[in-house]
């Protein structure tokens, strides 16, 4: 059987955080799940929602903003917008990762991204369509 832990330990930590990750794998899951979203300049960042409003003290959905504006959200206990490969370097190969391509046109910034942190072999890519 596999533990995933959905948005990081969100029972315990803001979902989707560096804290809620690092508390999974505190937990002993084999694998996290995360969804991802690109800013207003192209950047992936770990979000579920398509707006800021309900997990930060932003408002607003995630592509109007720039990375640099996105990251001055914080949640309920201070933890901020991620970026993919913020959580990729936390996470590492200590467990597996489920990556959830919350848009179109992202798959191949982030297929770039997991060659070049050498993780092919530790991330698992599903997608989504709101449509």
């Amino acid at each position: 059987m596999l533990k995933i832990g959905h948005r990081g330990a969100r029972a315990y930590e803001p979902e989707n955080t560096l804290a809620s990750f690092r508390r999974a794998i505190e937990l002993g899951v084999d694998a996290v799940e995360l969804d991802i979203r690109k800013t207003r300049d192209n950047e992936l960042v770990v979000i579920h929602n398509a707006d800021v409003n309900k997990t930060t003290n932003g408002n607003g959905p995630v592509n109007s903003f720039t990375l640099e504006e996105i990251q001055k959200f914080v949640t309920e206990k201070g933890e901020h917008i991620p970026t993919l490969e913020d959580v990729l370097d936390v996470v590492g190969k200590r467990v597996k990762v489920l990556v959830e391509l919350k848009e179109p046109d992202t798959e191949k910034k982030v297929i770039e991204l997991i060659r070049r942190k050498k993780l092919m072999d530790d991330v698992i890519l599903i997608s989504f369509d709101e449509n």
